[in-house]
Protein backbone atom coordinates (compact mmCIF):
# COMPACT_ATOMS: atom_id res chain seq x y z
CA UNK A 1 0.00 0.00 0.00
CA UNK A 2 1.52 3.45 -1.02
CA UNK A 3 1.52 6.23 1.39
CA UNK A 4 -1.43 8.29 -0.68
CA UNK A 5 -3.63 4.90 -0.30
CA UNK A 6 -2.83 4.94 3.41
CA UNK A 7 -3.99 8.41 3.60
CA UNK A 8 -7.11 7.92 1.79
CA UNK A 9 -7.83 4.72 3.87
CA UNK A 10 -7.78 6.77 7.18
CA UNK A 11 -9.30 9.97 5.94
CA UNK A 12 -12.36 7.57 5.31
CA UNK A 13 -12.04 5.71 8.09
CA UNK A 14 -13.11 8.85 9.96
CA UNK A 15 -15.14 10.20 7.72
CA UNK A 16 -17.48 7.07 7.76
CA UNK A 17 -17.16 6.83 12.01
CA UNK A 18 -18.11 10.78 12.22
CA UNK A 19 -21.32 10.47 10.44
CA UNK A 20 -21.90 7.56 11.61
CA UNK A 21 -22.44 8.74 15.27
CA UNK A 22 -23.82 11.55 13.61
CA UNK A 23 -26.63 8.98 12.48
CA UNK A 24 -26.90 6.98 15.48
CA UNK A 25 -27.27 9.93 16.93
CA UNK A 26 -30.14 11.56 15.27
CA UNK A 27 -31.61 7.99 15.60
CA UNK A 28 -31.73 8.37 19.38
CA UNK A 29 -34.98 6.73 20.98
CA UNK A 30 -36.81 9.84 23.84
CA UNK A 31 -35.36 8.08 26.59
CA UNK A 32 -31.76 7.91 25.30
CA UNK A 33 -31.87 11.44 24.02
CA UNK A 34 -33.12 12.68 27.69
CA UNK A 35 -30.81 10.91 29.38
CA UNK A 36 -28.00 12.74 26.84
CA UNK A 37 -29.58 16.02 28.06
CA UNK A 38 -29.42 15.47 31.26
CA UNK A 39 -25.56 14.25 31.39
CA UNK A 40 -24.91 17.00 29.35
CA UNK A 41 -26.72 19.65 31.74
CA UNK A 42 -24.48 17.95 34.57
CA UNK A 43 -20.96 18.84 32.68
CA UNK A 44 -22.12 21.94 31.50
CA UNK A 45 -22.25 23.04 35.44
CA UNK A 46 -19.44 21.14 36.11
CA UNK A 47 -17.80 23.31 33.90
CA UNK A 48 -18.72 26.56 35.10
CA UNK A 49 -17.10 25.51 38.53
CA UNK A 50 -14.32 24.90 37.36
CA UNK A 51 -14.37 27.96 35.31
CA UNK A 52 -14.99 29.87 38.73
CA UNK A 53 -11.99 27.49 40.73
CA UNK A 54 -9.73 28.69 38.03
CA UNK A 55 -10.66 32.23 37.57
CA UNK A 56 -10.59 32.86 41.44
CA UNK A 57 -6.68 31.15 41.73
CA UNK A 58 -6.17 33.65 38.55
CA UNK A 59 -7.10 36.52 40.28
CA UNK A 60 -5.21 35.21 43.95
CA UNK A 61 -2.40 34.70 42.00
CA UNK A 62 -2.64 38.16 40.09
CA UNK A 63 -3.24 40.15 42.93
CA UNK A 64 -0.28 38.64 44.79
CA UNK A 65 1.71 39.61 41.78
CA UNK A 66 0.67 43.01 41.19
CA UNK A 67 1.10 43.64 45.70
CA UNK A 68 4.81 42.54 45.12
CA UNK A 69 3.77 38.96 47.78
CA UNK A 70 4.76 37.09 44.65
CA UNK A 71 8.13 38.28 43.61
CA UNK A 72 11.26 37.18 44.73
Amino acid sequence: MTRDAAVLAVIGALMLGYYWARWRRAENTNRVAKAAVDTAGKQAWRARGVMVLVGFFVFVLIDLWIRGSGRR
